[in-house]
């Protein structure tokens, strides 16, 4: 086993090398110092980040009861076809879709649903005053204080493409007047504009309104306008959404931004939007079941209406009959039978005209969320076809159906819209196989029914369907009642535990941090480098020739002009440098195991010299190799 000397690279021992590292010790503080500098200037020219956080309880939704709870459960073995989660997650989902972002996105009075939802960040407005960082650490070190005010703009015009995305500069002077420019490398045709607050005004091809807050005068600021797609990008990157604790039903949202004020306000609107959405999809269930059951209410009444009609003109041409009592006891039996047959008939005939209209492509997103309760689909599935299907409505307007990203999101649609017509067939195949079962449970009861006279069986026929007709009403007329007061009660399944607060601290970047792992970095590098620098280092001395080889120092050899060519003394007096020679000639042949030399003769010795090292070289390849 080899010793640690033996073990560096190159022939080195890595005790020399580490040696070699400590001589170069100047090298390896230089470079950590420049890997902490360099964190160091990263760290200050990036902008402060902060964090806007808060918690929102996610209430499980209360099951309603009658015909609606029929229609809304699905059957576990059918929801694990296409993995429907918790109501948690689908919220998650929820929180995170278009139509939530969007109400945040726009400005006050552009969304239908709320109009005092938005905070108009489709325009970004960045104090550059307060980034880059570095500018911060200068005032506290020059003991000044943060700027105070702020600055609220709006691009209400924008004469330019999508893809031209420079953004404008804009300078208080004071006294109602500004400076705006584009952002560019080599200017961008500075112009110094009157303004009056909240009203618009126009430089070149952008029309702006702004609302200061408070003095800004020799204040800079940056305004940004950014196409809606882009924007509902952007937003996904800095929003952050997850459970808590699993189980917990309490979600966190976060969200990131260069302001503190405006990370908290963007929490706090998107738990607002999320709240105010949450609760329109609720009244978008309760509203499709009332048409759908006052639909159904009308025609049962007209049938029982025709029923009755019947029976009186049938007892009026018969006369009175005595109807047995086990007669009347079959009647009720069959009366309760036809009930729940017909709940069943109504709920497939809910699904498939949903399945048809799904197929045909007449279901827009936001009635899609209405039918997610009345007809049992799974919250995971209906939610993000809603954000697809709107997501694809966007998209039409700007790039054909080539277009990478529209192909992409109509063939997540089909996929979706697969999962959700599995979901939908199988709730009709169950229910007709319900609807049979009850049919032959008819089927006997009316075998019963044979026993009396034709009479009899005719009248407790008609008997029985005004019975049916008028429990299926009063069955109706109960839900629809239900239905109109959630119409009317409607309230969010959620409830805010924590509102977001401005954040005193940034969340990012640390500038300890960053110059911790600069510091290490730079150490790591500077070890490195040192460690190439001792590998290149040439040898100086034979001391350092026997470390780097492990080899013993036979002679040294003094320099003498006149070895150059000749290296044997001749005469009485020879020189240091061939008595040198002669001394390393027999510290070698001690040394040597074997000997190999060939009679020298005249003007043959340096052929000879080969010779013998070619004998050697030979033997010693026998022997090793």
């Amino acid at each position: 086993m080899k010793s640690p000397e033996q073990d560096g690279p190159n022939g080195r021992p890595v005790l020399s090398l580490i040696d070699g590292m400590r001589r170069r010790w100047s090298t390896v503080a230089i470079v950590t110092l420049l890997g902490a500098i360099l964190a160091g200037v990263i760290t200050l020219l990036q902008p402060p980040v902060f964090k806007g956080e808060a918690l929102l309880l996610i209430e499980e939704p209360n099951t309603p009861s009658g015909l609606a709870s029929s229609l809304a459960k699905v059957p576990s073995s059918l929801s694990s076809l296409v993995g429907v989660t918790t109501p948690t997650i689908t919220e998650m989902e929820i929180l995170q879709s278009r139509p939530v972002l969007a109400a945040v996105l726009r400005s006050r009075g552009e969304t239908a649903i709320d109009p005092d939802l938005g905070l108009g960040l489709l325009t970004e407005v960045d104090d550059l005053d307060r980034i880059p960082l570095w500018k911060s650490y200068l005032r506290r070190l020059r003991g000044r204080p943060e700027p105070a005010g702020s600055l609220q703009a709006a691009v209400v015009g924008w004469d330019y493409p999508d893809s031209f995305q420079d953004p404008l500069r804009v300078h208080f002077l004071g006294e109602g007047q500004v400076e705006v420019s584009f952002e560019r490398l080599f200017g961008g045709d500075p112009q110094t504009l009157s303004y009056q607050p909240g009203t618009p005004f126009d430089y070149q091809g952008a029309s702006l309104v702004l609302r200061p807050q408070g003095e800004l005068a020799g204040r800079t600021f940056r305004i940004t306008h950014v196409p809606f797609l882009k924007a509902v990008k952007n937003f996904r990157e800095n929003l952050g959404i997850r459970e808590a604790t699993r189980g917990s039903n309490i979600v966190e949202i976060t969200y990131h931004a260069n302001d503190a004020e405006r990370a908290a306000q963007v929490v706090n609107e998107l738990v607002r939007s999320y709240s105010v959405h949450n609760r329109e999809r609720q009244l978008l269930r309760a509203q499709r079941s009332v048409g759908f059951l006052e639909a159904e209410l009308e025609r049962v009444r007209r049938e029982l209406a025709q029923a009755e009609e019947q029976l009186e003109a049938f007892s009026t041409q018969v006369g009175p009959l005595a109807i047995p009592e086990t007669a009347e006891t079959l009647v009720e039996q069959l009366v309760a039978v036809d009930l729940e047959r017909a709940k069943y008939d109504l709920s497939a005939r809910s699904l498939e005209d949903l399945l048809e209209r799904i197929r045909a492509g007449e279901v827009s997103d936001g009635e899609l969320a209405g039918y997610e309760l009345a007809t049992g689909l799974p919250g995971d599935q209906v939610v993000p076809l809603a954000a697809l299907l709107a997501r694809r409505s966007a998209l039409e307007t700007q790039y054909q159906e080539d277009w990478p990203q529209l192909r992409a999101t109509n063939a997540e649609i089909e996929q979706r819209l697969a999962g959700i017509t599995n979901v939908l067939e199988g709730r009709i195949w169950q229910d007709g196989q319900l609807a049979k079962d009850l049919g032959a449970i008819q089927a006997t009861y009316e075998e019963k029914m044979q026993e009396l006279p034709e009479a009899a069986i005719q009248v407790l026929r008609y008997k029985r369907r005004v019975e049916a007709y008028s429990q299926i009403s009063l069955f109706l007329l109960g839900q629809l009642q239900e239905a109109k007061v959630s119409i009317a009660s409607a309230e969010t399944s959620s409830e805010l535990v924590e509102e977001a607060a401005a954040p005193r601290l940034r969340d990012r970047p640390r500038l300890s941090l960053n110059l911790a792992v600069g510091l290490l970095v730079g150490l790591v590098a500077g070890c490195w480098m040192a460690l190439l620098l001792e590998l290149k280092r040439p040898l100086g001395s034979v001391a350092q020739l026997a470390q780097a080889t492990g080899a013993p120092d036979l002679n040294a050899i003094p320099w003498e002009r006149g070895l150059r060519g000749n290296v044997a003394a001749t005469g009485s007096s020879p020189s240091a440098g061939a008595e040198a020679f002669r001394l390393l000639q027999s510290s070698l042949q001690a040394v040597c195991r074997d000997v190999v030399s060939i009679t020298q003769f005249g003007s043959t010795r340096s052929i000879n010299a080969g010779v013998a090292s070619g004998i050697a070289m030979h033997a010693w390849v026998r022997t090793h190799v």
